[in-house]
């Protein structure tokens, strides 16, 4: 500490000033590139959790005497406003089938598993206007249960 205080003290202001800048920017940089890899850990260790969770999600649907036909399901669906036609796109984690009835399944873990998740519900909904033909299913894999999802016929309260 003795020898920066005196570094400061024998040399001229503007030395001292651009010395304090030149700190100042390295530690700026040092520090963006130490969020930037705590970042890049995080997303890892999150795409490692989803993929394990996904694992277990499949592993849970066969143990219930469901078929996998195909998973990451892409589909599109409509809306109307003020007559024009809009699109957009949903993706559920996976088509399955239990005898002849076939589901869409969307796994989620910790609060999210659950339909009483706004979230959630109106994922599962959203699936339920692209997919009428289909039954759903919630996999919640943090408790290790599958669950058929129904909604019913919309009444005036």
């Amino acid at each position: 500490m003795n020898a920066i205080l005196e570094f400061f003290r024998n040399t001229s202001p503007w030395v001292s000033v651009l010395t304090c800048v030149v700190m100042l920017l390295t530690g700026l940089l040092l520090g963006r590139r130490w969020i930037r890899r705590r970042a890049r850990r995080g997303a890892a260790a999150s795409r490692r959790a989803g993929e394990a969770g996904r694992a277990y999600a499949l592993q849970l649907l066969a143990w219930e005497g469901y078929r996998v036909l195909q998973e990451e399901v892409v589909a599109k669906g409509t809306w109307r406003v003020g007559g024009r036609v809009h699109t957009f796109m949903v993706r559920a984690d996976a088509r399955v089938a239990r005898g002849r009835r076939r589901y869409i399944a969307e796994f989620k873990r910790e609060r999210e598993g659950s339909a009483s998740n706004r979230a959630t519900r109106r994922q599962l909904l959203e699936y339920a206007r692209v997919f009428p033909d289909h039954g759903l299913l919630l996999v919640d894999t943090e408790v290790g249960r599958v669950e058929a999802v129904e909604f019913g016929p919309n009444r005036a309260g």
